[in-house]
């Protein structure tokens, strides 16, 4: 499939990347480059492209805990690959680390709310018994 070419500087070739379909998983694809627009006239310089799952999410379990955070957090969908250093979950504007469990399956620990810049409205019930 063809890249769409975005710009060229002189020392550089831009190009944006073609859909693909990644099934489950990573797929990394070698980038093979040709100026004179010409199908025989390709480099092969052993640069790989890798293009990553796009990455669905079913389920979050739990979905509330305190405001301290600390909550653990299982989070279904996926694919979801062991890269444990790469895996995040982000909590509104907070990023904490994430843990691998399955191919289906990752793990965070929610992080403390911060303060809240807008106004909340809070009702308390009381019942008469």
């Amino acid at each position: 499939s063809e890249a769409t070419f975005v710009s060229a500087n002189g020392t550089a070739v831009y190009c944006t990347s073609p859909p693909i379909s990644t099934n489950d998983g990573k797929l990394s694809v070698s980038v093979d480059v040709s100026v004179s627009g010409s199908l025989d006239g390709f480099t092969s310089a052993g640069i790989i492209f890798t293009y990553d799952p796009d990455i669905q999410v079913s389920h979050v379990e739990p979905d509330e805990g305190p405001v301290f955070g600390g909550t653990a957090v299982r989070i279904t969908g996926g694919p979801f690959i062991d890269n444990s250093s790469e895996l995040r979950c982000r909590f509104g504007d907070h990023v904490v680390g994430a843990k691998w469990l399955s191919k289906s399956q990752i793990g965070c620990k929610s992080p403390p709310l911060g303060s809240i810049d807008e106004v909340q409205t809070v009702s308390i019930f009381s019942m008469a018994w």
